[in-house]
């Protein structure tokens, strides 16, 4: 099964007037239409599902213009950041 292809509206739903399902595959985490991309490949592609800040920073990133509220997620994506970042200045990076 590929995650990025088996479905059939590639998370883009909302867009298009199909179904979504909004815990296995929520519109704002897909882009792209049939050939669509899904935020958690990329963040395991990148190695970020093992720093959970990273790949919350990410996740934010990549739904910021899809889920509604682009300056909330913008923020939330910063925080992250600034917390790894933190994390990092004192000397204990993951």
């Amino acid at each position: 099964m590929n995650p990025v292809t088996d479905d059939d509206d590639c998370g883009m739903g909302e867009k298009f007037g199909t179904a979504s399902d909004p815990v296995n595959k929520p519109n704002h985490y897909h882009t792209g239409g049939e050939d669509g991309i899904e935020c958690i490949d990329i963040i395991r592609k990148l190695n970020y599902d093992k720093d959970y800040f990273l790949g919350n920073a990410m996740k934010y990133l990549f739904r910021c213009k899809v889920k509604g509220d682009e300056l909330e997620d913008l923020k939330k994506c910063r925080k992250y950041l600034d917390w790894k970042i933190e994390i990092l200045e004192m000397g204990n990076g993951e």
